[in-house]
């Protein structure tokens, strides 16, 4: 087993394990996932594409707010790929809820269809990128 192998089984159990409040949220969404939908979107309109991407305040309610890559597919049906953080209660063995914190957040993806049920957080900026282009090729 090589060390790329025992990095990933750990960064696994690591994310198991790691219930994000606002500020890692926020820290992920802007320094990780809105860069790498920047590099999609550039990408594309080098090569001729309608793109258009968005980091759009929270709306009433919530403390964050979400981020939008749309491509214009002219007659077709656009692309869309959105990252919504989702707020959740901690269980209670953890010990963010024994610390007195109760909600935690997810980044979960979302297409035209609605949620993909899967969670960025803590992904690098390429598996970022590499999550976009596997939906977009999906399209």
């Amino acid at each position: 087993m090589g060390l790329q192998d025992r990095l990933s089984w750990k960064k696994r159990l690591s994310r198991l394990m790691n219930y994000p409040g606002t500020r890692y949220t926020k820290l992920m969404m802007e320094t990780v996932c809105y860069p790498a939908m920047e590099e999609v979107a550039q990408e594309l309109r080098l090569r001729g594409a309608a793109v258009e991407l968005k980091s759009l305040p929270p709306e009433e309610g919530e403390n964050l707010g979400h981020l939008d890559l749309l491509v214009h597919m002219g007659d077709e049906q656009n692309f869309i790929y959105k990252i919504w953080p989702q707020q959740y209660s901690v269980p209670g063995f953890t010990y963010r809820a024994r610390s007195g914190k109760s909600t935690y957040y997810r980044l979960e993806t979302f297409l035209l269809e609605g949620s993909q049920g899967n969670d960025l957080m803590d992904y690098s900026k390429e598996q970022v990128i590499t999550d976009i282009l596997d939906q977009y090729e999906r399209t």
